[in-house]
């Protein structure tokens, strides 16, 4: 089989793909960087307003605070995506910021199935963003996990005290005489 050659910036991306694998890097180690410090916020946010629950708390007021933790959760990992979008734009890897979110985003959800293509001698920050999604969606799941239990016991404890009640109720009832109003 005949070698053909490639084109001459093809060539050097291909014998040199350390620019593509630190730039990846790079944006790995600062959206993670960033992903610790939301984490922590959402979680003592979270943690403060926790804290003033109690098994007389009304059901919309901790779905309320549940919701308010999922937004938080989602709009982190909507600004993490971003952050790849500069360095697109910056070294012209692709044409428009669309294109480029449309990518981040696309390869941070470890979709994989985008119809938009890096250039040969940038493909391997596709994986590289995927491998941050990874990352970043595992400990976002570990903090939904540690606010689901917080829930789960409140939501326990309260059905405790709804079967007391029920249960005094029937009590009650069945203390009565059978003609008494």
């Amino acid at each position: 089989m005949e070698h053909v050659p490639l084109a001459p910036q093809l060539e050097s991306a291909v014998q040199n793909p350390l620019r593509e694998v630190a730039l990846g890097i790079a944006l790995l180690v600062v959206v993670i960087m960033f992903h610790g410090l939301c984490m922590r916020l959402i979680n003592r946010r979270f943690n403060r307003s926790w804290s003033q629950v109690s098994v007389s708390t009304p059901l919309w007021k901790i779905n309320l605070i549940l919701s308010s933790v999922v937004t938080a959760l989602a709009a982190t990992h909507m600004i993490e995506s971003m952050a790849f979008v500069l360095p697109f734009m910056l070294l012209d890897i692709l044409p428009n910021a669309r294109d480029a979110y449309f990518f981040a985003l696309e390869s941070y959800m470890t979709l994989g199935a985008s119809s938009i293509r890096l250039p040969e001698e940038w493909r391997l920050l596709g994986p590289v963003i995927a491998m941050t999604g990874l990352f970043a969606f595992g400990w976002t799941g570990s903090v939904l996990v540690a606010v689901m239990t917080q829930v789960n016991t409140i939501d326990r404890a309260q059905a405790k005290v709804q079967l007391k009640e029920q249960a005094a109720t029937e009590a009650t009832d069945a203390s009565r005489p059978s003609g008494a109003g």
